[in-house]
């Protein structure tokens, strides 16, 4: 009997056979470390690393490949965004429609840390109102965060009317593509998406355990995690 497989919003599958094709042949005749050694095969393999960065750029235009960094998926970019962006007392403006990756983090701060979260409000059929994210958005708020595509009502949220709200109120910008890159194009220049978090094991065929995060020139993220880097090892920052 042959399955049918209908998860797709969870992972994709089956993947394209060039995936795993290309995961054994890196581990089989690379598997080095990127961006940690210098031999022939740790360049090789950060090389690997600078070609899917590039190419994830022009897929979403963005100009500067080194504002696209890689995480475990798109709940690690939207936390490393969210807690390495927000400070006490600063203001939030999300969609009535967010994920779990979104609002927990942000509970936490709001607990920890006095952030003031307000829901800007949906219409019948589930999509963000930008009459009503503007009321939201005018006074000070410094990030506003929309999910860009429902995996429960099915609803895409008009994002380049929201960005263009977001940038003109001087409001940092992120979007939740976790369930729209590979399916909707993306342009962060032409929806003035300012941080834009994205699963690798979704729609975009890569395999479990990728994601990405874009951070526009200028926006200052502390990180998440420390440590690691194989360079500068005298020092403990």
């Amino acid at each position: 009997m042959n399955a049918v497989y209908c998860d797709n919003a969870a992972t994709s599958f089956p993947k394209p056979e060039v995936v795993p094709a290309a995961m054994v042949d890196f581990m089989s005749r690379i598997g080095a470390s990127p961006g940690r050694s210098t031999h022939a095969l740790g360049l090789r393999a950060s090389r690997a690393i600078f070609d899917v960065r590039e190419k994830l750029s022009a897929f979403f235009n963005v100009r500067d490949s080194s504002r696209v960094v890689f995480c475990c998926n798109a709940t690690e970019a939207i936390n490393t965004a969210i807690l390495g962006m927000l400070s006490p007392h600063d203001r939030v403006v999300v969609s009535a429609l967010e994920h779990n990756s979104v609002m927990r983090p942000l509970g936490f701060l709001a607990k920890g840390r006095n952030i003031a979260v307000t829901m800007a409000p949906c219409d019948e059929f589930g999509m963000t109102d930008p009459d009503g994210f503007e009321r939201t958005i005018k006074s000070g708020v410094k990030l506003a965060i929309v999910n860009h595509g429902s995996n429960v009502s099915g609803s895409v949220a008009p994002v380049e009317a929201l960005g263009r709200i977001a940038r003109a109120h001087g409001t940092v910008f992120m979007v939740d593509a976790a369930q729209t890159a590979g399916i909707i194009p993306i342009d962060v220049e032409a929806m003035n998406i300012d941080v834009l978090a994205f699963s690798g094991h979704k729609s975009l065929y890569g395999p479990m355990g990728t994601g990405g995060l874009y951070v526009r020139e200028g926006i200052r993220v502390r990180p998440l995690k420390y440590g690691g880097t194989g360079s500068n090892s005298d020092s403990d920052d």
